[in-house]
């Protein structure tokens, strides 16, 4: 199955990832009060209550709790299905308690708030508005039993006009709380994986600059040696002119990789202390390739896809950061998809979004290589052959210009990496 590149966990996996054992320890507090309130009210105040079955429904929260705690040693993905079962259990405790103890009249009625907050605030959207309907229907039978008197027994038509209308009250507000905390929940989850995306971005942005400070001091080390092995090399191709023996290619060789090396020191140092957005100008998504493929092996076989309009449509960006992205893109798929395997450029539009999608058909990667895809300095080249950077440097480029790369992989069917890129309108000079 192909790896597609996800983003953060949604606020209904977030759901399930609280702190139970804080929960279940929370719990212990509640069936304390539970417990005292009963002896209280039944001591206290002198109220005929039973006792024994009041004392039992407490106790079998207690079990619950015990039970639940020893669940908590199993795996995490089973904690969001236990509170929700507590939560249930203590939604039928509490209504059997209430019903023993003067039913709806009963102004302990509110604790039926409690399931309701908890359930908002710790369970998925489903799970939360289950337990929401079984407090309001457990409300709601209390109206359904006469329930042992209270010190207070006389009820008037007023008074039952009163219980009516919490009974409304709480038909209407448990809904509200269940809505609202999960509106709360859900922004709160989406601000913290914006947060995340921001940290992940602001780390990459790090490296990308001590990484530009690194290759502006090699760039600058290196211009001297580079400069006398260039003064080397021409003297040797003057010594071997006319010949064609392997030296004489030889000396061609290094020449050519002088240059190359002295071309590439040029680049990095006009781009230092430059930013992107500095370099932008109006260009089309076919410079920008002609641009890429100038450097890239085999070229002349990688095959263009899409409305050939879009390839001539200009935008402005930073001509040469994204050439330079696009490049590390086309080398690594020529390498994957082999000398006689095939590399596509496809293109599309999607209103203010144009994407650039390089694809090979060569071996793909397992699972565990393609998580670190876009990492500095992580290569499955052999050595000397690449440093690691061309997918981290082209995914920050997309992502500072505020577009994005999407990497798609499955074992022995290629990989296909989507760049996205914003359109600024622009004239071409």
């Amino acid at each position: 199955m192909p790896l597609v590149s996800r983003s953060p966990a949604s606020p209904e996996d977030l759901a399930q990832t609280f702190d139970l054992g804080g929960f279940l320890a929370m719990r212990w507090a509640v069936l304390a009060a539970w417990g005292a309130t009963v002896l209280i009210a039944a001591g206290g105040f002198e109220v005929p209550l039973p006792l024994g079955f009041m004392i039992g429904l407490v106790l079998a929260g207690v079990a619950s709790n015990l039970a639940a705690r020893r669940a908590l040693r199993g795996p995490t993905g089973g904690h969001g299905r236990i509170a929700s079962s507590v939560l249930a259990l203590d939604t039928v405790l509490l209504t059997g308690l209430l019903a023993l103890s003067g039913g709806a009249s009963n102004p302990f009625t509110a604790a039926f708030l409690y399931p309701v907050v908890m359930g908002a605030f710790l369970l998925p959207s489903g799970p939360a508005w289950g337990v929401t309907g079984l407090a309001t229907a457990g409300y709601a039978s209390l109206f359904l039993v006469g329930g042992a008197p209270t010190a207070h027994s006389h009820h008037g038509s007023g008074m039952s006009g009163h219980l009516v209308g919490m009974g409304i009250a709480f038909s209407l507000v448990a809904p509200f709380l269940t809505f609202a905390i999960g509106r709360i929940r859900t922004a709160l989850a989406e601000a913290a994986r914006r947060l995340r995306i921001a940290e992940v971005a602001r780390a990459r942005d790090a490296r990308l600059a001590s990484l530009a400070t690194l290759a502006t001091g090699a760039a600058h080390e290196l211009a001297t040696p580079l400069g006398t092995i260039a003064v080397a090399t021409a003297e040797l191709e003057q010594r071997v002119q006319g010949r064609t023996d392997p030296v004489a290619a030889d000396v061609s060789l290094i020449r050519s990789q002088v240059d190359r090396c002295r071309f590439i020191l040029e680049q990095l140092s006009a781009d230092a202390g430059v930013g992107l957005w500095d370099g932008a100008r109006p260009s089309t998504p076919g410079d920008l390739l002609g641009l890429a493929l100038e450097r890239v092996e085999g070229a002349a076989d990688v095959e263009l896809l899409g409305p050939e309009a879009l390839y001539e449509q200009p935008f402005q960006v930073p001509e040469r950061a994204v050439a330079r992205a696009l490049r590390g893109l086309l080398r690594n798929a020529r390498q994957a998809a082999g000398p006689e395997g095939p590399v596509r450029v496809s293109i599309e539009r999607d209103g203010d979004r144009l994407s650039l999608t390089v694809e090979d058909q060569g071996a793909g990667m397992a699972p565990d290589i393609a998580a670190r895809v876009g990492e500095p300095f992580f290569t499955t080249r052999e050595p000397g052959e690449g440093m690691g950077l061309g997918v981290f440097y082209a995914r920050t480029v997309a992502e500072q210009l505020g577009g994005g790369l999407d990497v798609t992989t499955s074992p022995g069917r290629g990989t296909s990496v989507r760049m996205t890129l914003p359109v600024l309108p622009g004239e071409r000079r």
